[in-house]
């Protein structure tokens, strides 16, 4: 009997101290587990359970590009608690099949895309593409920002955009201009800067960058519109030399002035950025684009930004979605010069 009722009474005890708080034996998870609250959420919010998984950012242009690059230098440097990012190589009909992967993909925030969104309604514009996907997508961020430049050899006599001006008003659709592809933003900046600058050209378009710079270097064009990233090792080893950049400002990555303080009253550029499927929750978008942030301002990352020719300049998923009027209101402008 006196076992017995030490038995009770050991039970009662241990019962007791169960109900205690911190000696339950709980460790300060959540009932829905470890992956519930990667982010920490502040007292009082709902647990975010995002992300369990891997999160998926598809590139819609090969490995070792630019945009690659700038992606694995994000997905390097980002938290996504326990989970990581995954960059994924889809390419094909000028960045639509990687585009459409995300479009179509489950509205969960596990796929993204990264793309400039001039892309996209050059396209939509062009008729190239059906849906308006700068539309339909749900804008993450701005990662960086690339601005589009006129560039010729350096073997070339021109030495200033006037320079290219007056031989374009004298040589008219002789002049040629090389760029990629036919209905892209590159194009329509193209006429748009002709028609600020007041000359007649033809312009080339070939199915790759490389393509056209070297085509350029060879002679068969007069001259290029591409990006500053896509110029710059050429600049750098002395090859090309740039006559204008569509920036606001200078670009600190060669000496070269901006067209508007030439005289021509015209910026343009791509803003190099990341997506997701439309639909997807708000919190799960804040959660993605906090996260983009962060790795994007990092040191590491903002090297590397630099060192492919890209200017860091982060904004967050409604800066972005703010900044789209603007966007399609010079494609707009500019594509009723296109021939």
């Amino acid at each position: 009997m006196k076992m017995k009722r030490v038995v009770t009474f050991l039970l009662g005890v241990l019962m007791l101290l169960a109900c205690l708080p911190g000696c339950s034996g709980n460790t300060g998870q959540s009932a829905a587990g470890p992956n519930a609250d990667p982010a920490a959420p502040d007292a009082g919010k709902p647990a975010l359970n995002f992300p369990v998984e891997s999160v998926n950012c598809i590139v819609p242009y090969s490995a070792g590009g630019g945009t690659d690059l700038m992606v694995r230098a994000v997905a390097a440097e980002i938290d996504l608690g326990r989970q990581t990012m995954v960059v994924t190589n889809i390419e094909g009909a000028n960045a639509l099949t990687g585009s459409y992967e995300c479009f179509n993909a489950d509205p969960d925030g596990y796929t993204l895309v990264s793309v400039a969104p001039e892309a996209w309604i050059a396209q939509y514009m062009s008729g190239a593409l059906q849906d308006e996907l700068y539309a339909e997508l749900t804008p993450l961020c701005v990662v960086a920002e690339d601005a589009n430049v006129l560039a010729v050899a350096s073997a070339s006599s021109w030495q200033t955009f006037d320079d290219f001006v007056a031989y374009a008003k004298e040589a008219g659709t002789k002049c040629t201009v090389a760029s990629t592809s036919k209905g892209g933003s590159n194009e329509f900046f193209a006429f748009g800067l002709a028609d600020v600058a007041g000359y007649e050209f033809t312009y080339v378009p070939y199915d790759g960058g490389s393509k056209s710079r070297t085509a350029v270097l060879g002679g068969d064009n007069d001259a290029v519109i591409c990006q500053v990233s896509e110029i710059k090792a050429l600049v750098d080893s002395g090859d090309m030399r740039v006559l204008g950049v569509s920036s606001d400002e200078r670009v600190s990555f060669f000496d070269a002035p901006t067209f508007k303080e030439q005289g021509y009253d015209i910026e343009f550029g791509l803003h190099r950025s990341i997506w997701t499927t439309g639909g997807v929750d708000e919190a799960v978008v804040s959660y993605l684009s906090d996260a983009l942030q962060a790795a994007c301002e990092s040191p590491e990352c903002s090297e590397t930004l630099l060192g492919l020719g890209y200017t860091p300049a982060f904004s967050t998923s409604a800066e972005l979605r703010d900044i789209i009027p603007a966007i399609v209101n010079d494609l707009t402008k500019w594509a009723g010069l296109v021939k």
